[in-house]
């Protein structure tokens, strides 16, 4: 049967089983995008933490810790 979907997958274009690519690796670390005052890290994936929604309230702004590295824009 999934040989048969697979050839009308082909046909049509369309994809009725499902990506077959997987996504990143369970437990690999990201790069660092921004570091805070204390040296808190956070990748840009995900909630913003604590520290971060607190400096904002201060009233800074998230590009500010941004880790800007050498040949990025």
């Amino acid at each position: 049967m999934r040989k048969q979907l697979s050839q009308i997958e082909h046909v049509l274009g369309w994809e009725l089983l499902g990506s077959r690519k997987r996504g990143v690796r369970k437990g690999t670390r990201l790069r660092v995008k921004y570091r805070g005052p204390n040296g808190e890290e956070w990748s840009g994936r995900g909630l913003r933490p604590i520290w971060l929604r607190d400096q904002i309230k201060r009233g800074r702004r998230e590009e500010q810790f941004l880790i800007v590295r050498p040949g990025s824009y």
